[in-house]
């Protein structure tokens, strides 16, 4: 077979090769398109071994490999036709999972200058150390290169430091620790803070550690029984026997496994077994206000030293007979009694509970906590908690303004058809079989008003300057009553009235303003009336007319005047004698007035909107002086 030449042209090889990822079995490589990518189908991937692949992708994960070896794979673009491409190759080492060895030989040096020199062994690796992380006196680990480190302390101030090494894949040698040897100190005010009948807590102040207390062990009886390493100085000891005597102490554990006790604490476990039951409870006389009670004596292994007794499950004695007289009772009303009878450490029993009921000549109790909220406009939840009787409420009766309307076995009412806006005097009253009754206090209620006043209509300006629009409104109507209208400028409220007018001052000449009128009530209901747009007009007046003259031309005498500017137009102006309107000219001359003396001329300058400037007045004595 005769062998093909390869397209020795950079061209065809691919571009950056990498290898972005690997694990101990496997690796990524990733590469770019060669720059000649003609007759491109592909590629094939060759590694050690003659084990090979192809991918259409830039991409492969070659499988298979052996841990902690060094490989060289070759990727070459597989061609359609033409002669083979050029072989790019990178070398790719699987992951290291051998750690270091251990340093040894760890040594403390003292330098001038209050420092000193941490030094120890190189530690091996199968590939290179390339680190070493040190601490000293718990502070945080730092990353050093040399197997040796300076630090800024005296020697006496290094109470214990360690060592470990690293190499490039992160792996890490065991630690090699060097300490003082100073135990901790000892916990001191060793002391019982609960103690039962099966359980002593043990409390004590925390021993301090030239380095650190790494935990406590606890002793009972010279038998360790629990390490506690959590940094408490509180422990409880459990699974005791009752009115046992025990002695107790702690050690405490540093880093270098020094241990310091306590003084020995000598506590003596409390009493945990019950007194038997009190029998036979019995009732031996009851009234209408007590119950007189008695009961078989209870029995304890060390001593019983009294009776609790309980009404309706509270207790309200205790005695050290074995009778009782329970007064301040409700007559013809159920109670339950029970006697518990009890040790000096609190160990009880309790005897079966005994019901008896005394005789009904009592009303029930007031319903209390009487209350209402309102549901609607027509409609208030009246509440209150239950009233208790002596033999039983049968009932309750609600009360509207002193007039009954309705009697109910409930603890609620709705009260419904009211008036909207009203306001109404609520009660309740407690009823029994026997007709006894008890009110409760009574409740002011008003019911919202939900109803809106009506729309104002016909909104209008009835009078528009440049700077203000009066503004008119037919007036709304509500069930209850309205109290006034809101005015909106432009969507933002002005002002607030009681009556259908209102004077929008402190506006623009010349400009458009949208109006709209809320009628409100007394609970705010609003109702807005439609928009209404307005422009003001142009306030401003023309200046006035100067140089008033007569003029005869060609013997015709006319009287004359220097034009008046606007800040629009001027429309004409207005001709006046004595006080008298002659007419209306566009022009700044006026011919045909009566020159027959005496006579006083005035010339009025008007624009579209009635705004208006008068000239000076021109007097016939006025012109005999200028003669």
């Amino acid at each position: 077979m005769t062998s093909q030449a390869v397209d020795i042209s950079a061209n065809t090889q691919v571009r950056n090769l990498q290898n972005p990822g690997r694990t101990f079995n496997e690796a990524w490589i990733t590469w770019e398109m060669p720059l000649d990518s003609s007759y491109l189908i592909g590629y094939d991937v060759r590694w050690g071994g003659g084990a090979s692949l192809y991918t259409p992708a830039r991409e492969c994960i070659v499988p298979g490999l052996t841990p902690e070896v060094e490989y060289r794979i070759e990727v070459q673009p597989r061609r359609s036709q033409g002669t083979p491409a050029q072989v790019a190759s990178i070398r790719v080492v699987t992951h290291d999972r051998v750690p270091p060895t251990q340093p040894r030989g760890l040594q403390r040096e003292s330098l001038p200058g209050n420092r000193s020199m941490l030094s120890w062994d190189m530690s091996q690796d199968n590939v290179g150390v390339t680190g070493y992380l040190l601490q000293w006196n718990g502070e945080t680990e730092r990353l050093v290169t040399p197997s040796a480190y300076v630090v800024d302390l005296p020697v006496q101030q290094i109470k214990s430091w360690q060592v470990s090494a690293r190499d490039a894949a992160g792996n890490r040698s065991r630690i090699t620790r060097w300490n003082s040897g100073v135990p901790p100190s000892k916990p001191t005010d060793l002391r019982a803070s609960s103690v039962t009948g099966n359980s002593v807590t043990l409390e004590w102040v925390a021993s301090t550690d030239d380095i650190a207390v790494v935990g406590y062990q606890i002793y009972c009886d010279n038998r360790l029984v629990d390490i506690d390493t959590t940094g408490n100085n509180r422990f409880t000891v459990t699974d005791l026997d009752e009115l046992t005597t025990y002695t107790f102490k702690v050690g405490a554990w540093d880093t270098d496994g020094h241990l310091t006790f306590s003084d020995v604490l000598t506590v003596t476990t409390s009493d945990a077994t019950a007194p038997s039951r009190p029998t036979r409870l019995r009732a031996t006389r009851i009234t209408g206000g007590t119950v007189d009670l008695t009961w078989d004596p209870s029995f304890d292994n060390v001593e019983v030293t009294g009776y609790r007794i309980y009404r309706n499950n509270v207790p309200i004695d205790t005695v050290s007979t074995t009778y009782y007289t329970a007064g301040g009772l409700t007559d013809a009303t159920s109670y339950t009694f029970r006697v518990r009878a009890l040790d000096a450490d609190e160990n009880f029993a309790d005897s079966d509970p005994l019901t008896i009921t005394t005789v009904d000549v009592t009303a029930p109790s007031k319903p209390t906590d009487f209350r209402a909220s309102v549901v609607s406009a027509n409609t208030v939840f009246l509440r209150w908690d239950e009233s208790v009787d002596n033999v039983g409420v049968i009932g309750y009766q609600l009360l509207r303004d002193n007039v009954s309307i309705e009697i109910v076995t409930t603890s609620y009412y709705f009260a419904k058809e009211l008036s909207e806006g009203a306001t109404y005097l609520f009660k309740v009253r407690a009823l029994d079989a026997a007709g006894n009754h008890t009110d409760s206090d009574s409740v002011s209620v008003t019911v919202p008003d939900e109803t809106r006043p009506s729309k104002p209509g016909n909104l209008r300006a009835s009078t528009i300057t440049g700077h203000s629009v009066a503004l008119e409104w037919d007036a709304s109507a509500d069930n209850v009553g309205v109290t006034g209208y809101r005015i909106w400028r432009n969507n933002t409220a002005i002002d607030f009235v009681s009556n259908t007018r209102y004077v929008a001052g402190g506006l623009s000449q010349l400009t458009s303003y949208e109006f709209k009128v809320s009628a409100l009530d007394a609970a705010e209901n609003a109702t807005d009336s439609d928009s209404l747009t307005v422009r003001t007009r142009d306030g401003s007046p023309p200046s006035k007319p100067t140089n008033l003259r007569i003029v005869i031309i060609s013997s015709l005498k006319m009287l004359r005047w220097d034009p008046s500017t606007d800040n629009i137009a001027v429309t004409g102006y207005e001709v006046y004698r004595n006080n008298v309107y002659i007419d209306t000219t566009p022009y700044t001359y006026y011919v045909g007035l009566d020159w027959t003396p005496p006579y006083v001329l005035r010339v009025r300058a008007l624009d579209a909107d009635g705004n208006f400037t008068d000239s000076d007045p021109l007097t016939d004595e006025m012109l005999q002086g200028r003669q």
